[in-house]
């Protein structure tokens, strides 16, 4: 990146570049708290076994993600 500027981008979208150290955090302190990840679907009531597989997966995946792991 070499000193080309600022942006502001979701840190999961930079995490290997945090991580890595090609990307550092500036104005921290202004960033907007963390907001939740939904997953919408058509499917009245309860959902299908398929829809609810998908959602379980989606959880688990976004689980593992320490980028977006913003419990205390």
């Amino acid at each position: 990146m070499a000193g080309r500027g600022t942006t502001r981008v979701l840190s999961c979208m930079i995490a290997p570049q945090l991580e890595s150290g090609e990307l550092e955090l500036v104005l921290d302190e202004t960033a907007p708290p963390a907001a939740p990840v939904h997953v919408v679907h058509k499917e009245p009531g309860n959902a299908s076994a398929r829809i609810r597989a998908i959602v379980d997966f989606l959880v688990e995946q976004l689980r593992r993600e320490p980028s977006l792991n913003y419990r205390s």
